[in-house]
């Protein structure tokens, strides 16, 4: 969670312009993101009365605690979309949380399950991005963002954690991506497979 909070905003609540320990507005970015976690889920338009925000979506602006909460909540949805319409991961550990490499597909469609033809693709085989393998993001800002799947990107940075004055900000923790050059991988992963409900995949 530390590492797609990291991925999504460098963990921060307030706009770039609000200097630290003061208030501010709150980061939002073109695509209604709010946030640490950049929540887009139901805040795009105002669900309250009169055109206003609700309770829920002006928390989720504006409180870090309940943007946080938000943005877990979001993770466990997308891993409660399986199998209707995520693939399944880890079906050899019996699809078990305490895995973190089962966590792939679900922390892939946080950002967007999508692949090539859309605005972004996270498809790790769309030709968009360097050839595979390609070495691990290291979330130290000398790597472009572009050139990997949103879900290498948590991958990298749960890995190699963020720093600050020398210190990381969470406990670096390796966990395996799919091996694209094994067919066990490859094959199911073919952007060929890459129609609604994936079943293929």
């Amino acid at each position: 969670l530390k590492a797609i909070a990291w991925s999504e905003s460098t963990m921060t609540m307030a706009s770039r312009a609000t200097p630290f320990d003061a208030i501010g507005d709150a980061l939002v970015t073109f695509d209604c993101g709010h946030g640490v976690m950049q929540v887009t889920t139901g805040m795009t338009v105002p669900l309250g009365a009169n055109g206003r925000p609700s309770d829920r979506q002006a928390l989720i602006a504006t409180h870090y605690g309940y943007n946080i909460a938000r943005g877990a909540q979001i993770l466990a949805e997308k891993w409660n979309q399986a199998p209707e319409s995520r693939p399944v991961a880890g079906t050899d550990t019996a699809s078990d949380p305490a895995v973190l490499e089962n966590w792939y597909y679900a922390v892939w469609g946080y950002n967007g399950f999508t692949g090539p033809g859309a605005n972004r693709s996270n498809h790790p085989l769309d030709p968009s991005f360097a050839a595979w393998p390609r070495p691990q993001f290291r979330c130290d800002g000398t790597q472009s963002r572009d050139r990997y799947p949103y879900q290498e990107l948590v991958w990298g940075c749960m890995a190699n954690p963020a720093s600050r004055n020398g210190q990381p900000l969470w406990e670096a923790t390796a966990a395996a991506l799919p091996d694209l050059t094994s067919p066990a991988f490859f094959t199911p992963m073919s952007l060929a497979n890459w129609r609604f409900p994936y079943s293929g995949m």
